[in-house]
């Protein structure tokens, strides 16, 4: 009797470890394919150009997307959303960027009407991507 429990348990443990490794392996590439994406986005709508594909930026002008600071600035997808569908513009100061067009700083675009909000989930996903 102990002997068939033992099996039953241990089919049973077999089987839920099966489900597990496909549900775990049917979520991957999704995922990767939204990142991927969001790369691609971030190239096309040019992103790239001021922030370098490694999301570096530019010391002293263009934020550096995987740095400490920026997580700390951004420590969701949603306020890093609302930043790229605002950019600059969303700033209430217009000294700051008076200031900024002054020592010809780059400023942040706003893109809440050139990307969906699909491709900027898919572009905050590429993001995190490169936070260190």
């Amino acid at each position: 009797m102990e002997s068939k429990t033992g099996v039953f348990f241990v089919t049973i443990a077999c089987i839920t470890i099966i489900f597990l490794v496909i549900g775990v392996w049917g979520c991957g590439p999704r995922k990767n394919k939204e990142v991927e994406e969001g790369k691609q986005l971030f190239i096309k709508h040019g992103c790239v150009t001021c922030h370098g594909l490694d999301g570096a930026g530019q010391p002293g002008k263009v934020p550096n997307l995987n740095d400490s600071t920026f997580k700390e600035l951004y420590p969701t997808d949603d306020k890093m959303i609302e930043k790229i569908k605002q950019g600059d513009g969303a700033w209430e100061d217009s000294e700051m960027m008076n200031v900024k067009k002054k020592e010809n700083l780059p400023i942040m675009p706003v893109f809440e009407k050139k990307c969906s909000n699909e491709e900027i989930v898919r572009i905050v996903k590429f993001i995190r991507t490169l936070l260190k």
